[in-house]
């Protein structure tokens, strides 16, 4: 492990604790700023570099806290509209569920403490027709709508008001999450909320895509190690039971054993070297490469290297049918237009048949991405086309 990260993991520990712990390596702050606006911790960064002793004469310092007003400000301003928001749906009958950094921050010892993007709240969709007209009086702009969410923006806070808990072509995780409101109880008002121990899981899951979808955070991690210290009455044998079902139970342990050596001296292992180099990297989402990577890897479906190259040699008929549209009337003759595009790419196409090889690399950088993804103990269920 780095300096830097050593030490910004350090002073996220003494921020999350509220304790001073020791910084025992060489301390860059500049290096170590950086690293934590990456993963969007600079808050906790200079929380815990201030109770760690840490001068704000050492250079550094200025910038951290810098950084750490803009997300101290931005936190204020989202924690008001959702206040605001919270508000009207209770006034209106409107049932919501907080998801995710809307109830993480509360865990933090200070809710700026913990960065936020967005605001993820489940709701009913047979009440849309009420919350658009909703939402458009409190000043909101609507954005787009996904499988899974729709969005909207107002200043100061953006808002993903989800359909489901987890996007339904994510099967592996859809399976047992569903829309999520099997798993809800009322609270107060309007409001209701999962139970810890699906609380937990959604959020571990939501991490787990994160991870296996290109990269996750040091944020994201620290989420993981706050929830269990702040809800000890967690039902591990409900919990694993559940993630044995999901296939996670490994990677849990895997996580918790990286946990125990970023936060409680636990020790350095392969696999927890593996996954704190990959987080490290990844900064607070992923960075563009893996996640290009990751995308190959859906779209070959699980196969690997193999799965992409027959794709690339051997296009379906669907794809086929529209460069060759004899095959709209015979598609008998596919393997027939699979040796013509063969000669015909390799005698005259050179420009397509250096893009082919182009994909035969990303193939070995999808064999090497889904080796390190079995070895920390996370697999995939694809999507169908």
């Amino acid at each position: 492990m780095d300096h830097a990260l050593q030490a910004l993991l350090r002073m996220v520990k003494s921020a999350l604790t509220e304790q001073a712990v020791e910084l025992t390596v060489p301390l860059d702050l500049q290096e170590v700023g950086a690293l934590a606006v990456r993963h969007q911790v600079e808050g906790l960064a200079y929380d815990g570099a201030m109770r760690c002793g840490v001068s704000k004469q050492e250079p550094g310092m200025r910038s951290l806290f810098q950084a750490y007003c803009r997300a101290a400000l931005k936190s204020e301003l989202q924690v008001k509209a959702l206040e605001a928001l919270y508000g009207a749906f209770d006034r209106e009958g409107v049932d919501y569920l907080p998801l995710k950094g809307c109830i993480m921050k509360w865990m933090y010892p200070v809710p700026e403490l913990r960065a936020m993007n967005d605001a993820d709240i489940l709701i009913r969709v047979e009440q849309y027709e009420k919350i658009g007209p909703l939402m458009e009086a409190l000043d909101y702009r609507f954005v787009a709508e996904s499988d899974c969410e729709l969005k909207w923006t107002t200043p100061g806070l953006y808002v993903e008001l989800h359909k489901r808990l987890i996007p339904s072509f994510i099967k592996d995780f859809y399976a047992y999450f569903g829309d999520g409101w099997q798993l809800a109880h009322p609270e107060e008002g309007t409001r209701y909320a999962m139970g810890a121990e699906d609380e937990f899981l959604f959020i571990f899951t939501h991490f787990a895509r994160h991870y296996r979808e290109g990269g996750v955070g040091i944020r994201h991690m620290a989420d993981i190690w706050q929830y269990r210290r702040s809800r000890p009455e967690l039902d591990e044998e409900k919990l694993r039971a559940v993630l044995k079902k999901l296939s996670l139970e490994t990677f849990y342990d895997n996580i918790l054993l990286t946990l125990l050596n970023w936060f409680e001296d636990g020790e350095e292992t392969e696999i927890t070297d593996m996954i704190t180099r990959y987080i490290a990297n990844s900064g607070s989402f992923g960075n563009e490469e893996t996640k290009g990577v990751a995308d190959s890897m859906r779209r070959a479906k699980g196969k690997g290297k193999r799965g992409l190259v027959v794709k690339t040699l051997f296009p379906p008929l669907e794809n086929m049918r529209y460069a060759y549209p004899v095959l709209q009337k015979a598609p008998v003759l596919l393997p027939a237009m699979w040796a013509y595009r063969g000669i015909k790419v390799t005698l005259f196409r050179r420009d397509l048949l250096k893009e082919q090889g182009g994909r035969f690399k990303e193939a070995d950088k999808i064999d090497a991405f889904e080796r390190s993804l079995r070895a920390v103990g996370l697999g995939m269920e694809f999507e169908e086309n």
